[in-house]
């Protein structure tokens, strides 16, 4: 599900408070199509003939008479017809949602999706697949260049029949093991687990459930996905199985699916992060069966034989029940959970944040055609990074990429479950409300928006229940808010449970009773009840339900008369047209009708009936002449309006609108995204190429713009003629298009010759001219990138960027490094890119810059550029230089003149600390005997240990001997690298020292700061040299009980670099500790404890246990339990207090439970979601990671003020040093960090 590997020291955070918020987003958004879901349009039936309700409505259900077959409709109050003024929404409540365990004693092993059917009977997905049999990328790393590759179901099978052939795979690797124990690791281990459909009753409607049917389960291919969404319609329980998404049905209702079938098929091809499966079913307003996907991927073969295909992006999918006509309704999302539509057909959800370094969750509008920006290819990357440079998660802001819609406002951490209330459901105070809630939190907020020209403003957040990391969400028919329980947090269990949430003010409320009924009997029989009386009643799902029942019978006519009648309440003529618009769809509506509904309405005085009428006949499927009568349209008072006759155009092709859309764009000016999207739209089905094109003179940038985008979106090369537009943004979107997603192949030459411009562009214009020159990789290319990397009036992290594709340009890496995704580039003929840069050679090397310099000493090495060897050594020999140009320096000698005097010289000074005065005159322009009355300069470590290191290729026993002088006066990190150097000579006399630290461990004299790296040279040369095996399996055998306990890491404690910490805290992909903590800034994320002082807190021992096994520390106030008394009632929330008489409990309404220990009968563990960082950090890291928290003190973190540190002695005492990063010893080179960081560029953060 979302965030599976959280550096979590302890749990979630629950905040019980009300908390609202008022947002005032800059951005101006844009419609949807289609309408709310129907919540309650639930699982399927079980119980034979059995009708349960809750316990609350029971008594007065049972005794309510039948309505009568046509009572007047409960319609809520509509808006204004011609000032879209929202209805004023009462505040919340003051009391609190109550929470009540509807599952009671059965168990609901490992939920993950939620669905109520008519009768109250609930469906609930299981999931035994997670990273076990559906695998997580972050546990193989080493597959992520092939992962971003796939982009089809058959390709994954090919992949996993191939990398895990048997005998391939010989050691278990995070979850995926010898499951089926046939003594192989194999592909066969990923069909070992199914995932399952569960039905639960409550039969003898006491309001919980008392019994539990595996409804369906043998979903377990080698590619099977996660059961993640769930819905029942229709008699159908539709289920999305990645590649699948099936329906199953229950003929004979023994609570058993005796009937399935795959409605569609070819989702998730990549691995990814476990969790971005396909969920959020639910069922439009036009009747389509709408879901979500996470970032997997989208290649379907339709029905009708059409291929459709989104390989990198999230999407919102939709189809009819049956399947047909299959579409993509909108993409680049990453990983909305569920999705819901509003009164009025508007779409909405929030979308999980990438885990990136101050990145935040977004509330998303999500409308037909939209593209909000994500490509899986991001999160791989490192560096630059679109998403996170050109600001594409954040709310709209000037200089924003404009070719997507962005989110309405940042949203919570881990959002999950996520529905709109129907109408009836809790009490009137929870209405017009969306509420979602946070799994790693536990907390439910609700949402509320209001118009803001096309899209909308979030007007409040807030916090409303507390104490269930609720997963999926679905509201049952008589009101109450069911969700899913994982328990546990995310390793798999076989734990859970479904909890309800109520108002209990509203629970015997008549609307509430009424709509139960109508739900449960439905509409199907003629003689019982007019299905029509009820398109505007006051709760979605009624409405819909009639809606339904209408279009079965055909009965369009009478459609038809409700939706021209302006008499009716609003709602009633929206579902009108509506059921309308599925008649169209199926050609059941006559050509007529349809031009008579048209002249009817396009003038009608009610702005949502006139957009409503816009989006059914552009969702006709008939032809443009329909559309043609709609022009009138674009021109419309209200931007909504706008929005769906510019829509509605782009799908019919009604040539004759482009002029209006193109003074539409003018009009607008950009102003309002949204609308800018619908404009857009319209100009991509209806302008031809030579009309967009034409508008590269126009004197409105919002036209050109425009225009530009329409052509991208056509993947047409016209969109060239922008990319010397006087409007540095237009010119930008121009080169994204030919860039980026799948390009335009024939236009690249034209972008990468755009980089001689001398004008003045953004980095994202430049980075992908580069790119583009790269991806050609011609001579000429080559040329143009080393001009530009020496132009000084050029950006210094474009110009480091330049040099750093020439370093690659002869071997480019396997994942593009502008936008990240998989390009197989033609081969390159090395002699001619280093005859283009010969002539460039002494510019490269009088480059000031220490990062610059650096990536053109590479260069030099990786085209075998000569250099002197007196030149080479002088610059290794600049005490003045930082260690890392020093480090290159040596390098290029060595891999020039390897074996040569000048080398050996170098090296000898440089392993013992001595200057060499003759190279350092050359360098200065001094003499001899002038250098040598100069200062010595201590050797940095960082360039001691490289030349120890190819001392050790040159002269292995001289470096043996140098090593073990190093042991002895040298720092830390010299230590550590000397043992593992040692390992790696392979030498006899290398063994000797390595024998004499390990004893020297067992003694218990071994300094702490470098234990684990005596335990990993010492078991790296274990199998060849019996006496180190020896002293090795005696040592873990005195700690053989310590096995997942802090025991076995205690060489972890000490020794760590705080750099390489806080870069693994910040960076790591697998542990994602962003994802729920902060650390020494305010960015990250609060759903766990803030960490900005916790290494004044606590000691290290307390730290590395919190890491390798989370819950033997959970903080008071972050430990979320539920408990089940001897009278059955239940109780979830935080426990503040326990001893052996009682625990207290802080409960969702805030108060504070005191709960007596004997009358309890079940009490879960303390939850928290983090897992044992062990199962996916090395030692090394976790000692790297400790030695950061450490670090981290009240005021500031470990970095960034000046830190104590600790040198080693020769007897294993510690001595205090200043400017240390490296615990226990010398830190590194001040200069070397700092050149580091140059040299990479300015490095962004990625969680």
């Amino acid at each position: 599900m979302l965030r599976p590997g959280f550096l979590f020291l302890l749990t979630a955070s629950v905040s019980l408070s009300l908390v609202c918020v008022t947002f005032t987003s800059p951005v101006q958004g844009a419609q949807t199509s289609s309408k709310k879901k129907s919540s309650a349009s639930s699982s399927k039936s079980k119980g034979k003939g059995k009708t349960p309700t809750s316990t609350d409505a029971k008594k007065k259900t049972e005794s309510t008479p039948a309505p009568a077959p046509a009572p007047a409709p409960v319609a809520p109050p509509a808006l204004p017809n011609e000032e879209d003024k929202p209805v004023p929404v009462p505040p919340l409540p003051s009391q609190k949602l109550q929470l009540h365990k509807w599952s009671g004693a059965l168990n609901v092993p490992d939920p993950v999706a939620v669905t109520v059917d008519p009768q109250g009977r609930v469906y609930v997905t299981q999931t035994t697949r997670r990273k076990v049999g559906d695998l997580d990328i972050r546990e193989h790393t080493q597959w992520i260049p092939n992962d971003v590759a796939m982009e089809s179901i058959e390709q994954k099978k090919a992949f996993y029949h191939d990398v895990l052939a048997p005998g391939k795979t010989l050691r278990p690797r995070g979850s995926l093991k010898d499951h089926n124990k046939d003594g192989s690791i194999d592909w066969k281990d990923l069909t070992v687990h199914t995932e399952r459909i569960y039905r639960l009753e409550d039969t003898d409607k006491d309001g919980t459930a008392d019994k539990i049917t595996l409804f369906a389960e043998g979903f377990n291919t080698e590619v099977t996905g996660i059961a993640a969404g769930i819905l029942y319609h229709d008699g159908w329980v539709y289920c999305t199985i990645a590649p699948d998404l099936w329906r199953l049905r229950d003929t004979n209702d023994d609570g058993v699916a005796d009937e399935r079938e795959v409605v569609a098929h070819g989702f998730g091809h990549h691995i990814a992060y476990a969790g971005h499966d396909m969920h959020g079913l639910t069922v439009g307003p036009d009747g389509r069966i709408y879901w979500t996907i996470g970032d997997k991927g989208v290649n379907v073969l339709t029905k009708e034989g059409k291929r459709v295909a989104k390989p990198h992006e999230g999407c919102v999918l939709r189809c009819e029940p049956d399947g047909k006509n299959f579409e993509i309704f909108a993409h680049g999302l990453r990983n909305v959970q569920e999705i819901a539509f509003d009164e009025h057909g508007n779409l909405f959800g929030v979308d999980n944040d990438a885990d990136k370094t101050g990145e935040k969750e977004r509330f998303v509008y999500i409308t037909e055609g939209s593209d909000s920006g994500w490509r899986c290819t991001y999160q791989y990357m490192k560096g630059w990074i679109p998403w996170m440079d050109e600001g594409l998660w954040k709310p709209r802001f000037a200089g924003q990429p404009e070719y997507i819609t962005p989110p309405l406002a940042q949203g919570h951490d881990g959002p999950a479950g996520f529905v709109f209330n129907p109408g009836t459901a809790l009490a009137a105070p929870w209405r017009q409300g969306f509420f979602g809630n946070q799994f790693p939190s536990g907390k439910m907020n609700v949402f509320r928006v209001a118009p803001s020209g096309a899209s909308f403003t979030v007007t409040q957040d807030a916090t409303v229940n507390s104490g269930v990391m609720g997963i999926g969400m679905s509201w049952g028919p008589e009101g109450k808010l069911y969700l899913a329980d994982w328990m546990g947090g995310y390793p798999l269990d076989e734990l859970g449970a479904i909890w309800t949430v109520d108002d209990p003010t509203g629970t015997d409320s008549t609307e509430r009773q009424e709509t139960l009924t109508r739900l449960r009997e439905g509409f199907s029989n003629p003689e019982a009840v007019e299905p029509l009386a009820y398109l505007g009643h006051a709760d979605q799902r009624v409405r819909l339900a009639a809606q339904f029942e209408i279009v079965k019978r055909g009965e369009f006519a009478r459609l038809e008369e409700v939706a021209k009648n302006a008499n009716q309440p609003r709602l009633a003529r929206i579902h009108a047209l509506w059921g309308l618009g599925q008649g169209m769809r199926a050609g059941k509506v006559e050509r007529g009708s349809v031009e008579g509904l048209i002249t009817a309405l396009a003038e009608d005085k009610d702005l949502e009936v006139r957009a409503q009428l816009a989006k059914v006949v552009g969702d006709s499927q008939n032809d443009s002449s329909f559309g043609a009568k709609l022009l009138s349209l674009l021109k419309d008072r209200s931007p909504r309006v706008r929005f769906q006759a510019a829509v509605a155009l782009g799908k019919l092709q009604v040539k004759e609108a482009t002029p209006e859309l193109l003074a539409q764009l003018a009009l607008n000016a950009d102003k309002d995204a949204y609308l800018r999207h619908a404009l857009v739209s319209g100009l991509t089905g209806c302008a031809t190429t030579g009309e967009l094109a034409a508008t590269a003179t126009h004197e409105s940038r919002s036209v050109r713009l425009g225009a530009v985008l329409a052509l991208r979106r056509r993947a047409d090369g016209a969109v060239s003629a922008f990319l010397e537009d006087k409007d540095a943004a237009v010119a930008t979107e121009a080169a994204r298009a030919i860039h980026d997603d799948e390009s335009i192949p024939a236009k690249l030459p034209e972008l990468a010759a755009s980089l001689d411009s001398k004008r003045v562009v953004p980095d994202a214009f430049t980075r992908r001219v580069l790119n583009a020159n790269f991806r050609i990789g011609d001579t000429a290319g080559a040329e143009r990138v080393v001009s530009y990397a020496l132009r000084e009036d050029a950006a210094l992290p474009v110009r480091n960027e330049a040099l750093t594709l020439l370093t690659l340009w002869c071997t480019p890496p396997p994942l593009d490094r502008a936008d990240g995704r998989a390009r197989t580039l033609e081969a390159r003929d090395e002699k001619a890119i280093a005859d283009v840069l010969r002539p460039h050679l002494d510019q490269l090397m009088a480059l000031k810059d220490t990062g610059l310099k650096t990536l053109a000493i590479q260069i030099l090495i990786a085209y075998k550029l000569p250099v002197e060897a007196n030149v080479a050594a002088a610059a290794v020999m600049e005490g003045s230089a930082p260690a890392e140009t020093r480090i290159g320096a040596l390098q290029l000698l060595a891999t020039q003149h390897g074996g040569s005097a000048e080398l050996g010289k170098t090296l000898t000074a440089l392993v013992e600390g001595k200057a060499q005065p003759q190279a350092q005159a050359q360098a200065r322009g001094k003499t001899k005997t002038q250098a040598q009355t100069q200062p010595q300069a201590q050797t940095p470590e960082t360039l001691r240990i490289a030349a120890l290191e190819i001392l050790a290729r040159e002269k292995p026993e001289v470096a043996i001997e140098q090593a073990g002088k190093l042991l002895t006066s040298g720092s830390t990190l010299e230590k550590q690298k000397c043992l593992a150097l040692l390992a790696e000579l392979k030498m006899d006399a290398a063994d000797v020292v390595l024998t004499r630290e390990m004893e020297q461990l067992v003694a218990g004299k071994c300094p702490p700061s470098r234990q684990l790296d005596v335990l990993e040279a010492v078991l790296a040369r274990s199998a060849d040299v019996a006496v180190l095996k020896e002293k090795l399996d005696a040592f873990e055998a005195t700690r053989a009980g310590a096995v997942g306990t802090v025991g076995a890491y205690l060489e972890c404690l000490e020794g760590g670099s705080s750099v390489e910490g806080k870069d693994i805290a910040l960076e790591h992909l697998a542990a994602n500790c962003t994802a729920c903590h902060r650390f020494d800034s305010k960015e990250g994320s609060t759903v766990g404890p803030q960490l900005s002082g916790i290494g004044a807190q606590k000691d290290r021992t307390y730290l590395l246990e919190s890491l390798v096994n989370p819950v033997a520390q959970i903080a008071p106030g972050y430990g979320m339990v539920s408990v089940t008394l001897k009278d059955g009632k239940s109780y979830a929330g935080v426990v503040v207090k326990e001893d052996a008489e009682n625990v207290e409990l802080k409960l969702a309404d805030g108060s504070v439970k005191k709960i007596d220990i004997a009358e309890v009968t079940v009490k879960t563990p303390p939850i928290s979601v983090m897992p044992p960082m062990s199962a996916m950090l090395t030692k090394r890291q976790l000692r790297d990671l400790v030695a950061y928290l450490a670090g981290l003190k009240s005021g500031g973190g470990s970095l960034g003020s000046k830190k104590v540190a600790v040198k080693e002695t020769e007897t294993g005492e510690h001595e205090v040093a200043e400017e240390g990063k490296r615990e226990g010893g010398d830190g590194k080179d001040p200069g070397a960090a700092s050149s580091k960081k140059e040299a990479t560029g300015k490095k962004k953060k990625q969680g």
